[in-house]
């Protein structure tokens, strides 16, 4: 093209009988709309509207001059803006503009960070006051940000969770995890109960359950834990005890069991059935707990899970009655532990997401089931309840990467961590590294985010090549690479892409 007044560009004439215009450019009319000006306007539309008009006569409509953004890396944000349409190059519809012995000239460039823009500072303000990477830091100073945190959880307005309240339950229990090293049968260094004690203690809690922890919040009044019984009385008991004294004459234990069931009186035919067998014992434990206790109540949990029927109380026809008690059962469960709990936290779990959409508190029971993050694409067979604590990964799985679920993780990797667990080499966490590097970039937070990708390729080196994925650690140093060059200095000169592969190159 040719250069006029030192700027370099060609004038855009929507709706001009388009052929002759295109041949005298040798420029296919997607390359302008994807290459010079970023739209995607159909340019189709133009030309049918101008040979609609009259054919090379003129213009049907021209498009009015607008601003152009681009954004760039490293945070920055790029706008070319005019008071005029020539100065953006874009048809106004004088012909005087078609004179190419005219100057155009450029248009104003504005460029700012992305941290200045009103809208995004929760986001940055965010990204800034978490003091990652956690990897190494002293416990206290990491209980203090998690207990900074529970308690602004409610007035947040950096964190796009659906329940605050959830959320602030999330942090309470992630700064018990941090405080016992991710072991919640083992004592804090800080409180000295157990963490199961802490839990039971944070959930019945007035801040979380309120005053109505077994109605509403979790559970239902005490005059209705016990359901309607229809023991007999007087004579008939006495003639019940008759039956079972006599079948016990003859050494019927079995049929003394059941007639003491069908009297229900449940302290003979417990003691009965422990002499039986096991299966008879949970049997009986079963259908005492079935016949004395209300539907979702924390007493009916306990008891089936004395008897092994944990399953049932996640059949259909009772699992909205234990959601509607969450957090009365939670506490319960966590607070006697049985063989067989695990499974019930987890199904409770997942019929608060299905059922209440409530992930927070759904994440709260999957960490009390010992669950751990997973990755998006688990194995056959296998579902992925837990990508990120607090974050919707089934609704929003192209968004739920936000700041604040990847900080609220990488706490609970922290705490793992200290306790001796494996919670830093974990590959599905270290994609998230990737994802918070880039986070911070845009942000303007060059040097803390060199630190995350310095984490990242740590905990690769650590996990070893056969758990890495190859796409993985090319998208690692590639942005590492990037992000050095752009900072320059020392930095760059320690560019794993231009110093060597960390698994011998890019792929």
């Amino acid at each position: 093209s040719a250069s006029r007044g030192g700027h370099a560009g060609k004038i855009f004439v929507p709706g001009q009988a388009g052929v002759e215009q295109q041949q005298q450019h040798h420029v296919q009319p997607n390359q302008y709309q994807g290459q010079q000006y970023g739209h995607q306007q159909d340019y189709g539309q133009y030309g049918q509207q101008a040979h609609q008009g009259q054919a090379g006569a003129g213009v049907a409509m021209h498009r009015p001059p607008h601003p152009v953004a681009i954004f760039g890396f490293g945070g920055r944000l790029v706008i070319a803006s005019g008071s005029r349409g020539r100065s953006v190059n874009v048809y106004s519809g004088q012909p005087q503009d078609l004179d190419d012995t005219r100057p155009v000239r450029p248009a104003p460039v504005a460029m700012y960070e992305m941290k200045e823009l009103r809208g995004l500072y929760p986001v940055y303000r965010q990204l800034d006051g978490f003091p990652g990477p956690l990897h190494g830091m002293p416990k206290k100073k990491v209980l203090g940000y998690c207990r900074e945190m529970a308690s602004n959880a409610l007035v947040a307005d950096d964190d796009m969770a659906g329940n605050p309240q959830g959320v602030k339950l999330l942090w309470e229990l992630l700064t018990t995890l941090v405080d016992c090293g991710g072991d919640l049968a083992a004592a804090g260094e800080e409180n000295k109960a157990t963490g199961a004690e802490q839990v039971v203690a944070l959930i019945r809690h007035p801040d979380h359950a309120g005053h109505d922890f077994m109605n509403g919040g979790g559970g239902m009044a005490m005059q209705q834990l016990i359901a309607a019984s229809s023991s007999p009385g007087g004579d008939a008991a006495q003639a019940a005890a008759n039956e079972m004294q006599e079948l016990l004459l003859q050494g019927k234990r079995e049929e003394a069991c059941n007639c003491a069931m069908e009297a229900e009186m449940w302290a003979p035919a417990l003691l009965l059935s422990s002499y039986i067998s096991i299966e008879t014992y949970t049997a009986v434990m079963a259908r005492f707990a079935q016949r004395n206790f209300a539907v979702g109540s924390p007493l009916r949990t306990l008891y089936m899970l004395f008897a092994n029927q944990g399953a049932e109380l996640l059949a259909p026809d009772q699992i909205e009655a234990l959601v509607d008690g969450w957090q009365s059962n939670a506490t319960m469960i966590v607070g006697n532990r049985t063989p067989g709990d695990t499974q019930v936290l987890i199904g409770m779990g997942d019929a608060l997401v299905d059922l209440r959409r409530d992930v927070e508190s759904a994440h709260l029971c999957y960490l009390l089931a010992g669950l751990t993050p997973e990755p998006l694409t688990p194995a056959p067979g296998q579902q992925c309840r837990l990508a990120l604590l607090g974050a919707n990964h089934h609704e929003y799985p192209a968004g739920f990467a936000t700041p604040a679920a990847m900080q609220r993780t990488e706490v609970w990797e922290h705490a793992r961590s200290s306790g001796g667990g494996k919670g830093t080499r974990h590959p599905a966490l270290v994609v998230y590294k990737l994802v918070y590097a880039h986070h911070l970039i845009e942000m303007g937070l060059h040097e803390k985010a060199i630190k995350y990708l310095e984490h990242a390729f740590d905990a690769l080196r650590a996990a070893g090549k056969g758990a890495v994925p190859p796409a993985l650690v090319a998208d690692l140093e590639m942005l590492d690479h990037r992000l050095r060059t752009l900072v320059g200095g020392k930095a760059a000169a320690s560019s794993s892409a231009g110093g060597g592969s960390l698994f011998g190159g890019l792929r």
